[in-house]
Protein backbone atom coordinates (compact mmCIF):
# COMPACT_ATOMS: atom_id res chain seq x y z
CA UNK A 1 0.00 0.00 0.00
CA UNK A 2 2.94 2.32 0.66
CA UNK A 3 5.16 1.20 -2.24
CA UNK A 4 5.00 2.91 -5.65
CA UNK A 5 5.05 1.25 -9.07
CA UNK A 6 8.86 1.36 -9.13
CA UNK A 7 9.10 -0.52 -5.85
CA UNK A 8 10.12 2.51 -3.79
CA UNK A 9 8.92 2.86 -0.21
CA UNK A 10 6.67 5.93 0.05
CA UNK A 11 6.96 6.94 3.67
CA UNK A 12 5.14 10.17 2.79
CA UNK A 13 2.06 8.08 1.99
CA UNK A 14 2.28 6.23 5.30
CA UNK A 15 2.85 9.35 7.39
CA UNK A 16 0.77 12.11 5.78
CA UNK A 17 -2.55 12.42 4.04
CA UNK A 18 -5.63 10.28 3.58
CA UNK A 19 -3.90 6.93 3.08
CA UNK A 20 -2.07 7.36 6.39
CA UNK A 21 -5.32 7.74 8.35
CA UNK A 22 -6.94 5.01 10.40
CA UNK A 23 -10.49 4.95 11.72
CA UNK A 24 -10.65 7.55 14.52
CA UNK A 25 -10.84 5.73 17.84
CA UNK A 26 -11.25 8.55 20.36
CA UNK A 27 -15.04 8.72 20.23
CA UNK A 28 -15.50 4.99 20.79
CA UNK A 29 -12.82 5.07 23.47
CA UNK A 30 -14.59 7.86 25.34
CA UNK A 31 -17.92 6.04 25.32
CA UNK A 32 -16.30 2.74 26.29
CA UNK A 33 -14.62 4.38 29.30
CA UNK A 34 -17.65 6.50 30.26
CA UNK A 35 -18.93 3.74 32.56
CA UNK A 36 -16.07 4.53 34.92
CA UNK A 37 -17.14 8.16 35.26
CA UNK A 38 -19.90 9.85 37.24
CA UNK A 39 -21.18 12.53 34.85
CA UNK A 40 -23.38 12.01 31.81
CA UNK A 41 -21.64 12.29 28.45
CA UNK A 42 -24.14 14.94 27.35
CA UNK A 43 -22.96 17.12 30.22
CA UNK A 44 -19.27 16.47 29.62
CA UNK A 45 -19.35 17.40 25.95
CA UNK A 46 -21.17 20.75 26.32
CA UNK A 47 -18.06 22.87 27.11
CA UNK A 48 -16.34 21.50 24.00
CA UNK A 49 -19.39 22.36 21.89
CA UNK A 50 -19.39 25.92 23.24
CA UNK A 51 -15.66 26.38 22.57
CA UNK A 52 -16.07 25.14 19.00
CA UNK A 53 -19.22 27.15 18.30
CA UNK A 54 -18.20 30.48 19.81
CA UNK A 55 -14.43 30.10 19.59
CA UNK A 56 -11.56 30.87 21.92
CA UNK A 57 -8.74 33.38 21.81
CA UNK A 58 -5.45 31.85 20.73
CA UNK A 59 -2.03 32.58 22.20
CA UNK A 60 1.10 33.51 20.29
CA UNK A 61 2.43 29.96 20.40
CA UNK A 62 -0.82 28.63 18.91
CA UNK A 63 -0.77 31.31 16.20
CA UNK A 64 2.80 30.38 15.31
CA UNK A 65 1.87 26.71 15.15
CA UNK A 66 -1.09 27.34 12.84
CA UNK A 67 0.99 29.61 10.61
CA UNK A 68 3.71 26.99 10.35
CA UNK A 69 1.23 24.34 9.18
CA UNK A 70 -0.54 26.34 6.46
CA UNK A 71 1.11 24.53 3.55
CA UNK A 72 0.41 21.11 5.06
CA UNK A 73 -3.24 22.01 5.65
CA UNK A 74 -3.55 23.06 2.01
CA UNK A 75 -1.69 20.02 0.71
CA UNK A 76 -3.58 17.34 2.62
CA UNK A 77 -7.17 18.64 2.59
CA UNK A 78 -9.56 18.63 -0.35
CA UNK A 79 -11.78 21.12 1.53
CA UNK A 80 -9.92 23.87 3.34
CA UNK A 81 -10.36 23.75 7.13
CA UNK A 82 -10.89 26.81 9.33
CA UNK A 83 -7.20 26.68 10.23
CA UNK A 84 -6.31 28.09 6.78
CA UNK A 85 -6.32 31.90 6.56
CA UNK A 86 -5.34 34.43 3.91
CA UNK A 87 -3.70 36.55 6.59
CA UNK A 88 -1.34 35.07 9.19
CA UNK A 89 -2.78 34.08 12.53
CA UNK A 90 -1.78 36.30 15.45
CA UNK A 91 -2.15 36.26 19.20
CA UNK A 92 -5.61 37.46 20.19
CA UNK A 93 -7.39 35.99 17.14
CA UNK A 94 -10.48 33.89 17.85
CA UNK A 95 -10.55 30.35 16.46
CA UNK A 96 -14.13 29.33 15.66
CA UNK A 97 -14.92 25.78 14.48
CA UNK A 98 -18.58 25.55 13.42
CA UNK A 99 -18.19 22.17 11.70
CA UNK A 100 -16.61 20.69 14.81
CA UNK A 101 -19.48 22.03 16.92
CA UNK A 102 -21.98 20.33 14.60
CA UNK A 103 -20.04 17.06 14.82
CA UNK A 104 -19.96 17.23 18.62
CA UNK A 105 -23.72 17.87 18.73
CA UNK A 106 -24.34 14.75 16.66
CA UNK A 107 -22.19 12.78 19.11
CA UNK A 108 -24.07 14.33 22.05
CA UNK A 109 -27.47 13.49 20.58
CA UNK A 110 -26.79 10.06 19.04
CA UNK A 111 -23.80 8.71 20.94
CA UNK A 112 -21.23 6.70 19.02
CA UNK A 113 -23.62 6.40 16.08
CA UNK A 114 -23.50 10.17 15.79
CA UNK A 115 -19.89 9.82 14.66
CA UNK A 116 -19.48 6.37 13.11
CA UNK A 117 -22.77 6.49 11.21
CA UNK A 118 -24.99 9.10 9.60
CA UNK A 119 -23.86 12.57 8.55
CA UNK A 120 -20.40 12.49 10.14
CA UNK A 121 -19.59 9.12 8.59
CA UNK A 122 -20.79 10.44 5.23
CA UNK A 123 -18.47 13.46 5.49
CA UNK A 124 -15.50 11.27 6.45
CA UNK A 125 -16.04 8.79 3.61
CA UNK A 126 -16.54 11.55 1.04
CA UNK A 127 -13.26 13.19 2.12
CA UNK A 128 -11.53 9.80 1.95
CA UNK A 129 -12.77 9.26 -1.59
CA UNK A 130 -11.62 12.71 -2.71
CA UNK A 131 -8.18 12.14 -1.23
CA UNK A 132 -7.76 8.47 -2.27
CA UNK A 133 -8.09 7.16 1.28
CA UNK A 134 -9.53 3.75 2.08
CA UNK A 135 -11.81 4.25 5.13
CA UNK A 136 -15.33 3.06 4.24
CA UNK A 137 -18.79 3.27 5.80
CA UNK A 138 -18.40 -0.33 6.95
CA UNK A 139 -15.01 0.40 8.58
CA UNK A 140 -16.59 3.20 10.59
CA UNK A 141 -19.74 1.32 11.54
CA UNK A 142 -17.87 -1.77 12.74
CA UNK A 143 -15.28 0.11 14.80
CA UNK A 144 -15.31 -0.65 18.53
CA UNK A 145 -12.71 0.29 21.11
CA UNK A 146 -11.12 -2.73 22.79
CA UNK A 147 -10.60 -2.90 26.54
CA UNK A 148 -7.28 -4.46 27.47
CA UNK A 149 -5.53 -5.29 30.69
CA UNK A 150 -2.79 -2.81 31.62
CA UNK A 151 0.84 -3.80 31.40
CA UNK A 152 2.04 -4.25 35.01
CA UNK A 153 5.56 -4.94 36.26
CA UNK A 154 7.72 -4.50 39.34
CA UNK A 155 10.62 -2.06 39.54
CA UNK A 156 12.59 -2.20 42.79
CA UNK A 157 9.92 -1.54 45.45
CA UNK A 158 7.37 -0.12 43.03
CA UNK A 159 4.54 -1.57 40.97
CA UNK A 160 4.42 0.20 37.61
CA UNK A 161 1.20 0.23 35.59
CA UNK A 162 1.60 1.08 31.90
CA UNK A 163 -0.21 1.01 28.59
CA UNK A 164 -0.86 -2.47 27.15
CA UNK A 165 -0.25 -3.63 23.59
CA UNK A 166 -0.64 -2.56 20.84
CA UNK A 167 0.89 0.54 22.47
CA UNK A 168 4.61 0.00 22.90
CA UNK A 169 4.81 2.27 25.94
CA UNK A 170 4.26 -0.18 28.78
CA UNK A 171 6.44 -2.97 27.42
CA UNK A 172 9.32 -0.70 26.43
CA UNK A 173 9.19 1.09 29.77
CA UNK A 174 9.58 -2.28 31.48
CA UNK A 175 12.48 -3.27 29.24
CA UNK A 176 14.32 0.01 29.81
CA UNK A 177 13.73 0.14 33.54
CA UNK A 178 14.79 -3.47 34.01
CA UNK A 179 18.00 -2.82 32.09
CA UNK A 180 18.97 -0.01 34.47
CA UNK A 181 17.42 -1.42 37.66
CA UNK A 182 20.67 -2.84 39.07
CA UNK A 183 22.51 0.46 38.58
CA UNK A 184 22.58 3.17 41.24
CA UNK A 185 21.58 6.02 38.95
CA UNK A 186 21.13 8.46 41.84
CA UNK A 187 24.78 8.19 42.80
CA UNK A 188 25.83 9.18 39.29
CA UNK A 189 24.13 12.57 39.62
CA UNK A 190 21.19 14.15 37.84
CA UNK A 191 21.94 14.63 34.12
CA UNK A 192 25.51 13.51 34.62
CA UNK A 193 27.24 12.07 31.54
CA UNK A 194 27.21 8.63 33.20
CA UNK A 195 23.48 8.71 33.97
CA UNK A 196 22.55 10.07 30.55
CA UNK A 197 24.73 7.50 28.78
CA UNK A 198 23.11 4.68 30.71
CA UNK A 199 19.60 5.80 29.78
CA UNK A 200 20.53 6.42 26.15
CA UNK A 201 21.93 2.91 25.76
CA UNK A 202 18.84 1.36 27.40
CA UNK A 203 16.50 3.36 25.20
CA UNK A 204 18.50 2.65 22.05
CA UNK A 205 18.33 -1.10 22.60
CA UNK A 206 14.65 -1.05 23.56
CA UNK A 207 13.65 0.86 20.45
CA UNK A 208 15.76 -1.40 18.25
CA UNK A 209 13.81 -4.36 19.67
CA UNK A 210 10.57 -2.45 19.12
CA UNK A 211 11.33 -2.02 15.43
CA UNK A 212 12.48 -5.64 15.05
CA UNK A 213 9.94 -7.63 17.04
CA UNK A 214 6.88 -5.66 18.08
CA UNK A 215 3.50 -5.72 16.35
CA UNK A 216 -0.22 -5.68 17.11
CA UNK A 217 -0.82 -8.81 19.19
CA UNK A 218 -4.18 -9.33 17.43
CA UNK A 219 -2.34 -9.89 14.15
CA UNK A 220 1.28 -10.66 14.99
CA UNK A 221 2.58 -13.57 17.05
CA UNK A 222 6.09 -13.15 18.44
CA UNK A 223 8.22 -16.26 17.89
CA UNK A 224 9.56 -16.34 21.41
CA UNK A 225 8.81 -15.03 24.87
CA UNK A 226 11.13 -12.43 26.32
CA UNK A 227 11.63 -12.01 30.05
CA UNK A 228 13.39 -9.16 31.80
CA UNK A 229 15.44 -9.94 34.89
Amino acid sequence: MYIDSAGNARTDWSQDGHLAAGVPGTVSGLFTSAKYGKLKFEELIEPAIALAEYGFVIMESEANSLNGLQEEFKKHNSVMPVFVKDQPWKAGDTLIQKDLAATLRRIRDKGEAGFYEGETAKLIVEEMQRGKGIISYEDLKQYKAAERKPHVFEYKSYTVVGMPMPSSGGLLLQQMMKMVEKHDIKSKGFHSPEAVQLMIEAERRAYADRAQYMGDADFFQCAGKTTFK
